[in-house]
């Protein structure tokens, strides 16, 4: 066991050529970045500005602005998740299994996470809530989302609003989000859509 913790070590001569890659004042690419950085204001000033983006209030007046109908959907959603309407872990067991739950033990370590892939947009998801709901179904644990960066920049606000969405979604029902861009991007536009939301 200790040789093969061995072969984890890092060479010194590997780090170094990282730190080198790192460091050179010539390094085009990490030269870009700065560039960029600088452009937006520095490092705190768009961690500030991404920050006050993404606050709750600000998504939602974002989200209401582009289609009244999602907040209501949002609305929806918090009602439910505090009114306890989803069936839980426990009680979907004892619907499925019914008294032969009582001779039976659940090892929680091996917990099975239900996934969601992919489910690209907003609605979708709130049919299969309100469908959980409805019919005392699991609502999947993690939710999958795979969307070309060139989608991402045509339709920039739309998709920025759905993205937007899903994170309310996970503050309020406590789900977890991927979300995948494919294709090519640049550091500006990272950074644009960290900032504004949007490129």
């Amino acid at each position: 066991m200790k040789e093969l913790r061995k072969k984890l070590e890092i060479p010194k001569d590997a780090l170094k050529s990282v730190n080198d890659f790192l460091l050179d004042e010539n390094n085009p690419l990490i030269n870009d970045l700065f560039s960029v950085i600088e452009k937006y204001g520095g490092i705190n000033e768009i961690n500030k500005k991404a920050e006050e983006a993404s606050k709750l209030d600000n998504l939602i007046e974002q989200i209401n602005k582009k289609n009244p109908n999602y907040v209501k959907d949002i609305e929806w959603l918090i009602n439910a998740r505090d009114n306890h309407s989803f069936i839980s872990v426990a009680d979907y067991r004892r619907k499925i299994l019914g008294d032969k739950i009582s001779d039976m033990k659940f090892n929680d370590d091996f917990a099975v996470t239900l996934e969601l892939s992919a489910c690209q947009y907003f609605p979708f998801f709130i049919d299969i809530a309100k469908d959980a709901l409805e019919n005392q179904k699991l609502v999947p644990g993690r939710i999958i989302r795979v969307r070309k960066m060139k989608e991402t920049m045509e339709l920039n606000r739309f998709l920025t609003l759905i993205l937007e969405q899903f994170f309310l979604v996970i503050l309020f029902i406590n789900l977890e989000l991927i979300m995948s861009l494919k294709l090519a991007f640049t550091w500006e536009t990272i950074i644009h859509i960290l900032v504004y939301g949007h490129y």
